[in-house]
Order: C-alpha cells, then sequence, then structure tokens
C-alpha cells in the first residue's frame, strides 16, 4: 500500500482558487452522471398522477345523460371525490373522465371531439370540461322565476351594455321562464305562515284571548260619556284588584243623546270585566240617571232607555256582588 500523503492546506489565495477550479469539472462530471441515472430509473416508473386502473379501482361512476341537473350534480360530486382518492394529474382528468361515458353521454362527447378537435377537447380541464356539461344537463332544467318586471325582455334586448350585458350571459346558459307573480294575497298569507314561529302564534292567541283570573277581590271601573254636534264619545277605566288599569275610549258612529253614550259606555265595561274574570264589581258613573236606573231609583222612561236597562241587568246578574255609584 503506498505511503498516505497528508492533505496540506493551501497557504495563499492563488493555491486556494486553484483548487476550487480544479473541483468544479469534478462536480459537474459528477452530477451529470446522477442526473442520468435518475432519468433511467424514471423511465421504468409510471408518470406522475395515476393509471387508468388505479383511477377506477377507486370506482368512479359511469354517466349516461340521463336525469338532468340533479342527477349530474351528484355524479360530479362524486368524479370529484374519485380524483382525490385517485391522485388523478390535472392533464389524466379529462382523458379519465370521459371513459365514464356511456349512451348518451358518450354520443355527446364524441361530437364535441368532432366539433373542438381532439386535441383540444382532451387538452381542456375537468373545470371546463364540468361547465361544458352543465350548460347541456341544465338547458332541460326550466327554472321558473315569478315577478312583476319584465325582466326577460329586459336581458334579451341586443342592445343591453355594463353589468346587464354580464348578467345576460351569465343567465343565457340557464332555461329561465319569466311569469307574473300571482295574487299577493295568498303570497303573503303562504310567507307568513312559514315565517311565524308556533309559539308566537300562541303568543299573539294568548294576548288576543286572556285566561280570566277569577278572583273575589273587587274591582273598579269608572265610566263616562258625552255627546255633541261634532260626534259621540265615550271613555272607561277598569281597575284590578292589583291596580293594573285597563283605559280604553269608544267613538260612536250613530247619533245618539248623553245618556245613551253613557249607557254604551257602562256595558262596554261590563262587557271588560265579565272578559278579565271580574266576580265583584263595584261601577262608578258619571250619568245620575244610569246609576239611578240600574240601582232601581228611577224608572226608564222610553223604548230605548228600557233595552239598554234590560241588556244591563242581565250583564250585572252575572257578577256575585255589584254596586254603582254617581260621581260628579
Amino acid at each position: 500500500m503506498p505511503p498516505r500523503r497528508e492533505a496540506r492546506m493551501p497557504t495563499t489565495q492563488a493555491e486556494l482558487q486553484g483548487i476550487i477550479a480544479a473541483a468544479i469539472p469534478q462536480y459537474a462530471a459528477s452530477q451529470g452522471e446522477t442526473s442520468g441515472n435518475i432519468s433511467n430509473n424514471n423511465n421504468n416508473n409510471p408518470p406522475n398522477g395515476c393509471t387508468f386502473k388505479q383511477f377506477l379501482d377507486c370506482k368512479p361512476q359511469n354517466f349516461d345523460g340521463t336525469g338532468g341537473a340533479v342527477a349530474f350534480t351528484r355524479w360530479t360530486e362524486k368524479t370529484e371525490t374519485t380524483i382525490r382518492m385517485s391522485k388523478c394529474a390535472p392533464g389524466q382528468q379529462v382523458t379519465y373522465i370521459t371513459g365514464l361515458f356511456t349512451d348518451g353521454a358518450l354520443s355527446w362527447w364524441n361530437l364535441q371531439v368532432q366539433t373542438l378537435g381532439e386535441a383540444a377537447a382532451y387538452a381542456m380541464t375537468w373545470v371546463e370540461l364540468k361547465e361544458l356539461m352543465r350548460k347541456k344537463c341544465f338547458s332541460g332544467h326550466v327554472i321558473t322565476v315569478l315577478t312583476n318586471y319584465h325582466l326577460g325582455q329586459i336581458l334579451s334586448k341586443p342592445d343591453v351594455v355594463g353589468r346587464l350585458a354580464k348578467w345576460a350571459i351569465e343567465l343565457g346558459g340557464h332555461n329561465i321562464l319569466y311569469k307574473p307573480r300571482p295574487a299577493i294575497k295568498g303570497q303573503v298569507l303562504a310567507d307568513f305562515v312559514i315565517e311565524v314561529l308556533v309559539d308566537k302564534i300562541q303568543e299573539c292567541k294568548t294576548m288576543q284571548d286572556p285566561i280570566p283570573i277569577f278572583d273575589d277581590r273587587v274591582w273598579i271601573l269608572h265610566t263616562d260619556g258625552a255627546s255633541n254636534d261634532d260626534g259621540a264619545g265615550a271613555g272607561l277605566r277598569l281597575v284590578s284588584p292589583d291596580n293594573h288599569e285597563l283605559t280604553y275610549t269608544i267613538r260612536l258612529d250613530f247619533k245618539s243623546t248623553n245618556n245613551e253614550v253613557e249607557y254604551e259606555a257602562f256595558l262596554v265595561g261590563l262587557h271588560l270585566a265579565i272578559k278579565m274574570g271580574a266576580k265583584n264589581l263595584e261601577v262608578h258613573v258619571d250619568s245620575l240617571l244610569v246609576a239611578g236606573q240600574v240601582s232601581g231609583h228611577y224608572d226608564a222612561k222610553g223604548e230605548t232607555m228600557a233595552l239598554y236597562l234590560e241588556q244591563a241587568k242581565t250583564l250585572i246578574d252575572k257578577f256575585q256582588t255589584f254596586k254603582v255609584t254617581h260621581v260628579n
């Protein structure tokens, strides 16, 4: 064995540059040999992506072109899952996917190849193929648009420009049928039924028809009414035993005297007290006539007053205790 030579470190800058200059050709030659070996190895391996057998092993779904928009949407979702699972390269996707076409879809694709040319057809991306298929499948699906505006006429004009032109192009790929909106009353009712929740309906019913609270305590009712040349009106205030007040005003659309208006307010107040569940009622009225007739001190003269008094007594009988007082 020859004696081992000790490596001598360069002592000058010129020596260092010479060593570097000698090492560069050796490094380039070694890299050439390595790349050649890699190239030879790649020739024996499959290209990036997957083979068609590997693509079929992921169980893609065939497509025959029937079923309309719904079938097309489901098929595209299944196909995109297959692409992800098989790691199919973008350059292979259209070739492999069109291999799934049968019947009407295969005839349609052969027509596209003849129209576009084989090179251009298979050079498409999966997104471009999907868009082309979407226009075909959705063209048979009618979309009905209910509107009171002339959208169809506006978008079909040849002189549309700007944003309208973009919408016309975008919507042109769909089979859209514009129809006038039907009676708005039915539509509003349907929307209301859908939007209003069940608990809201129950809440409205509770507010409209409150549950009577039966209590032996005394309720207080104040009534007053007046009539003049401008019309007739009345007011009443019902106070619960817990000091909760219910105040109402009434306007009468018929000619009436002061006494008739006082009776109208009195009767409305009795109806309200019964509805609220009052069993014991004390009424303060502004009319001495009403107070006297109801308490039995005055007789009802005239047919109208007799009818008012009869109706008042019918309502008073529904209370356990009742008292009427005249207030000035």
